[in-house]
């Protein structure tokens, strides 16, 4: 490999087939001389992240955590400067300048796929004659005169060169070479030794014999098959969740392949244990009485040559089981701190403040002085984080998310669901005191992350189970076999302001059911208006979380204003495109409802109920008089053969009631009342009280009223709604909220205008108005059990 410096001046003879180029575009790009050329390139900002590695790291392939970027990252601004320019010049030679056979590859992808790359990269060169040619040249200068092909060069990997640590520009005798960050370990220093220290505890020495005292051989392997159980199934959920990526932080150092070095060193440490355990277990059983096990814990010491070995073996176990937890623990707090899960110390890159909490903690429970105290309360917590690891295991695999692919083959849900139920059940059978107080710890730890934990961009494992759970109930629903009875509004809004009042007022009108704010981006399909539908979507988005509104937004790009909203409602249209959307929205039949002058409905009656709470009816008395929701009866025939009530009025009645169920909207009782020109047996208010009471809606007898309209001579129909808008006006003028019949909209196909002529006569002046119209002659309110 040859480099082109200053003196070459870019121009390389037919020997060269690899040049390595070290930027010389940094001080004026001179072309090189070559017939075909294979460009490894990367973006700026790989390449400025790759440099910024290198100084903190001293390495090429290594990288810190994004505190350290945080600390050297504004002394970087001209740097990245110059290297967006650099990296512009280059690449509109290569790619856009130069005529001959060119094959790019990204350098990441070479360094993280490349047994795929290589073939391809050998079939577009003739490498085995460079190879042959090269050979020669590269004994003479020193290298591995060993033969080489493209499969050998897989295997080797690059060595380290000496570049100055960032941190020797703010830490002057800092030494270049030394970084903790470059302690990595391998399968056996990393995890079998530590896994295998931890096992054989001083529990070993001391309980180990008192245990098989007590139970006897069978039942001590019993309890050792049990214990391995949980730890054997536990192994295989950590294996998979670790070889599914890769992990940033959480031991007291790094291990060079995660995904290797976990399932292979925890496995072959537990198994180790078992033939250590089981050995022991049947030496014991069969060198020693019950009596001596159970009352003497110093026999291996006695029985042994000499009684240090034992010692020291307890001694070791002591210090490498405390140091690891110790510096162990608090580097999962550092990790966790760094989440934001929990607070912590910006400063250095050393968990000293979690090393005390840790130490700290740790002689609280040494201070107890009582191994047989202590046992319970630490294998409680052991069972609930063996548990949990299982249950992430099983919530990952259950919830079959694509991106959950795991190295370690040998884990399935069941196997993690079986670890859950074993360490659970385990937890309660050996003290159910200790596992009710454990439960309590952990529901805390959760109450108070989901409540105060910040906004995480790590992924939560809840959004997967939330999704499976709701796409295999969506699937099992099936609209043939509903039934009025359990009817609720599932509602379409598009509205001209998304910070409008009608947005929360439909908010309240839902009683559980789904609610789609809708949002129209008007002109044909392309970059900019894809890219306007994203930007109000995520405007959506924070105003439904701003406003704690339960609704999913939807947004739809569309040539014409009506064909949209075919899909979404009524939004800003003119009135032909008004009643279109009106009738298409009955021929599927959808009810319709239509908010006016929702800017009078009284603020406090749209706030949360987390932010306002209503404590009686006095809240919404105004000048001695009660505000209310009025339902007017304004059709000429709202009565059906044997007396009740048309579709449209049942819809009206059950729309007032679920905005009544509303806490802030408890204390306005619902009015029935009927306008009408002439009186029949049906129009007097013991039948609208019959009526309310048959459909179960709560209405005081002095709340039934039957208005006359004014006997006048009139020239139209506009002057019938005239009059009623004014008796409407004069009973209602208080009304929290009046609720109207909407005049047939089929009527009005060709005569737009004159349907919003009428819908102005009927509204003019009064408070805020909800017209509906039923798209059914079935009711959606039913008088049976």
């Amino acid at each position: 490999m040859f480099e082109v410096i200053k003196a070459a001046k870019g121009v390389v003879d037919d020997r060269v087939w690899f040049v390595k180029s070290h930027y010389p575009e940094r001080s004026g790009y001179v072309p090189v001389a070559v017939q075909k050329a294979i460009l490894v390139v990367r973006n700026p900002w790989d390449a400025i992240n790759s440099y910024f590695n290198m100084t903190l790291t001293n390495s090429h392939n290594k990288s810190v955590h994004d505190s350290m970027y945080c600390r050297f990252a504004t002394r970087w601004d001209a740097m990245i400067q110059n290297e967006i320019q650099i990296w512009m010049k280059f690449h509109a030679y290569w790619i856009a300048k130069v005529d001959i056979p060119i094959q790019i590859v990204r350098y990441e992808d070479l360094l993280l796929h490349r047994y795929v790359l290589v073939e391809p990269l050998a079939a577009h060169w003739p490498a085995p004659l460079v190879l042959l040619e090269a050979k020669p040249l590269l004994s003479a200068s020193g290298a591995d005169a060993m033969p080489i092909s493209h499969h050998r060069m897989l295997e080797m990997d690059d060595s380290q060169h000496a570049y100055t640590p960032f941190q020797s520009l703010s830490q002057k005798d800092s030494s270049p070479a030394s970084s903790s960050m470059l302690n990595q370990l391998g399968t056996f220093n990393g995890v079998y030794v530590p896994c295998l220290l931890n096992i054989i505890g001083v529990i070993l020495f001391l309980r180990l014999g008192w245990a098989i005292g007590q139970a006897g051989v069978v039942g001590m392997l019993t309890i050792f098959f049990f214990a391995e159980l949980q730890a054997v199934l536990t192994v295989l959920s950590a294996s998979a969740i670790a070889s599914n990526g890769a992990m940033r932080g959480g031991g007291s150092y790094y291990l060079i392949s995660v995904g290797k070095s976990i399932p292979v060193g925890s496995l072959a440490a537990v198994v180790t244990a078992c033939l250590i355990y089981i050995s022991l277990i049947f030496l014991f059983g069969a060198s020693f009485d019950g009596v001596a096990l159970r009352t003497n814990f110093s026999f291996f010491q006695q029985v042994g040559p000499t009684p240090y070995v034992i010692i020291t073996g307890i001694l070791v176990s002591c210090y490498t089981s405390g140091l690891g937890a110790l510096f162990g623990a608090s580097r999962i707090l550092q990790a966790i701190a760094r989440d934001n899960l929990f607070y912590g110390s910006a400063q250095g890159d050393e968990p000293q403040y979690a090393v005390g909490f840790t130490a700290v903690l740790s002689l609280v429970f040494i201070f107890i002085g009582d191994l047989d105290v202590l046992a319970p309360i630490c294998t409680s917590f052991f069972c609930v984080a063996y548990a949990a690891v299982n249950f992430t295991s099983l919530v990952l695999q259950v919830t079959g998310v694509p991106n959950f692919r795991p190295t370690f083959g040998y884990s399935c849900w069941p196997l993690s669901l079986l670890g859950v139920a074993v360490n659970l059940c385990v937890m309660v059978y050996l003290n159910a005191m200790y596992a009710a107080v454990t439960f309590l710890v952990v529901t805390a730890l959760f109450v108070y992350l989901s409540l105060a934990g910040p906004e995480t961009s790590w992924g939560n494992v809840s959004q997967a189970l939330m999704y499976h759970q709701v796409r295999k109930y969506l699937l099992r629903l099936d609209t043939r076999k509903g039934h009025v009875k359990f009817w609720r509004p599932a509602i379409l809004f598009v509205p001209q302001n998304c910070h409008g009042p009608s947005v929360a007022l439909c908010n309240r009108l839902k009683k559980g059911g789904l609610y789609i704010v809708g949002d129209i981006v008007l002109g044909e399909f392309g970059t900019a208006t894809a890219a306007e539908a994203t930007r109000r979507f995520q405007r959506w988005l924070d105003v439904i979380d701003s406003a704690n509104l339960k609704a999913i937004p939807q947004v739809r790009i569309v040539a014409r204003t009506q064909r949209g909203n075919r899909r979404l409602g009524p939004g800003t249209a003119t009135s032909a495109e008004f009643v279109g959307i009106l009738n298409d929205a009955l021929l599927l039949k959808k009810n319709l409802v239509v908010f006016r002058h929702c800017d009078k409905v009284d603020p406090g009656l749209l706030h949360d109920s987390k932010a306002l709470w209503v404590p009686s009816a006095r809240r919404w008395r105004l000048d001695g008089v009660v505000k209310t929701v009025d339902v007017w009866i304004t059709e000429r025939s709202p009565w059906t053969a044997d007396g009740g009530a048309t579709s449209h009025v049942t819809l009206m009645l059950q729309l007032a009631h679920v905005m009544q169920s509303n806490v802030q909207w408890k204390g306005l009782p619902i009015r029935l009342l009927r306008a009408c020109e002439g009186a029949n047996d049906a129009d007097t208010p013991e039948h609208l009280i019959h009526i309310a009471s048959e459909l179960r809606i709560a209405l005081h007898a002095t709340h039934a009223m039957v208005v006359p309209l004014a006997h006048r001579r009139r020239s139209g129909p506009l002057d019938l709604l005239v009059d009623m808008n004014r008796v409407v006006h004069d009973v209602s003028r208080d009304a929290g909220l009046v609720v109207l019949t909407l005049p047939d909209p089929t009527t009005f196909s060709s005569q737009p205008d004159e349907f919003a002529a009428r819908l102005d006569a009927l509204t003019k002046g009064l408070p805020p108005i909800m017209m509906v119209w039923s798209a059914d002659v079935e009711s959606v309110i039913t008088t049976c059990i």
